[in-house]
């Protein structure tokens, strides 16, 4: 737990590069997105213009959490909720991209991606408790 309060400023800073890469990448070019994602890619005129839709919201969601993980990272004890917000997000995520890839609909980004929003998912919340612990001790 102390490793993550040592280096907390420089998860951040490694969290809100992934997400503003990943955005702009996804961002881009939906096509290879969704080539690498889904096993079976969504029909562009079928879907139109809902998958397109949401994908850019949910893109652009992740390319805004990126920027609040880089504003969490100067200064985390005013932007605690950030830690919440992310944590949960991320557990949400990554819940949902590993169930739809054990039900055989993703391929080796989608388990990364809910491997690795997991693991981040956690460290958010464990950065949160983490600190409100160390206060009600404190008092």
């Amino acid at each position: 737990m102390n490793f993550i309060f040592r280096y907390q400023r420089q998860l951040l800073l490694a969290m809100a590069a992934l997400n503003i890469i990943a955005a702009i990448i996804a961002l881009v070019s939906p096509a290879f997105f969704f080539s690498q994602f889904f096993l079976r890619q969504p029909d562009a005129e079928l879907t139109f213009p809902f998958v397109p839709m949401y994908h850019q919201t949910f893109w652009g969601f992740v390319f805004i959490m990126g920027i609040g993980y880089f504003m969490a990272a100067m200064n985390p004890a005013a932007n605690r909720g950030v830690f919440l917000i992310g944590g949960l997000g991320k557990l949400l995520a990554a819940a949902f991209w590993v169930m739809l890839f054990v039900q055989g609909e993703g391929k080796w980004m989608m388990l990364s991606g809910g491997i690795s929003d997991g693991l981040l998912g956690v460290v958010l919340l464990m950065m949160l408790m983490g600190r409100a612990k160390k206060r009600d001790t404190a008092e």
